[in-house]
């Protein structure tokens, strides 16, 4: 196999993540070897409870690995903390999580303000990051009077705002029917193919690999499958 000459966006070398000590711990991830180019769509899969979702937590910062080293475009964030950590978080890594996480007293516009703000964004980046997902005319409305669909359109314009090189979607679809689900994936694959994000969706859902451009399969902590893939399918056609 040819060696890949595309920038490295995020990787994870010899990782592991252990809850507990003694006969109780839990080994969330075990030896984990992880490499995450820029541009390409990886789609992590695995059954509840195989690491999926401490493994996109390690990735962008939000937990710590018990062992080994985690890297996110040139930084090593492995043992950061305090400013430094929340400087990557900010300006690296764009998170989209499986229950929107969305504040319930503001409006679309307002939650996506919140995190540009944050991140010194000017408004042009909101307009910009609901224009994207297709939600300028419902800017105004609380999460309340949005559907599941369009409050996960909000959670990633939310996240989106302050175009981060890496975007992890923790279950997108999770809580979506295909109807719902498939634009939300579209809108995904179109992020990373014409925006340039690079884009890790976590998942149960098996089919929604067949989009990706990279696959890895967790089991008990372990990845037994990593690999990357051709001609992946565009995600329109994607079913389950």
């Amino acid at each position: 196999m040819p060696v890949s000459t595309r920038t490295v966006v995020a990787r994870l070398t010899q990782v592991d993540r252990t809850y507990g000590e003694g006969p109780t711990a839990i080994h969330a991830l075990r030896d984990v070897e992880l490499t995450i180019e820029e541009g390409e769509i990886a789609v992590i899969l695995g059954p509840s409870g195989s690491g999926k979702t401490t493994l996109l937590n390690v990735m962008g910062g939000i937990d710590r690995p018990t062992a080994g080293r985690v890297v996110v475009g040139d930084v090593d964030i492995t043992d950061l903390d305090g400013e430094d950590l929340t400087d990557v978080r900010r300006e690296a890594v764009g998170f989209v999580f499986q229950f929107f996480n969305l504040v319930p007293t503001l409006t679309a516009r307002e939650n996506v303000e919140l995190i540009a703000e944050l991140t010194s964004r000017d408004g042009e980046a909101v307009g910009w990051a609901l224009g994207e997902v297709g939600l300028t005319d419902r800017a105004d409305h609380f999460p309340g009077q949005l559907s599941g669909g369009e409050q996960q359109r909000v959670a990633i314009a939310r996240a989106v705002s302050k175009r981060p090189p890496l975007l992890l979607c923790d279950e997108p679809t999770g809580a979506l029917d295909l109807e719902t689900g498939r634009p939300i994936l579209v809108l995904l694959q179109r992020l990373a193919r014409e925006d340039g994000h690079t884009v890790v969706i976590v998942t149960h859902n098996q089919p929604i690999a067949a989009m990706a451009d990279h696959v890895v399969r967790l089991r008990s902590g372990r990845i037994v499958e990593d690999r990357r893939v051709e001609n992946p399918v565009d995600a329109s056609e994607v079913e389950w």
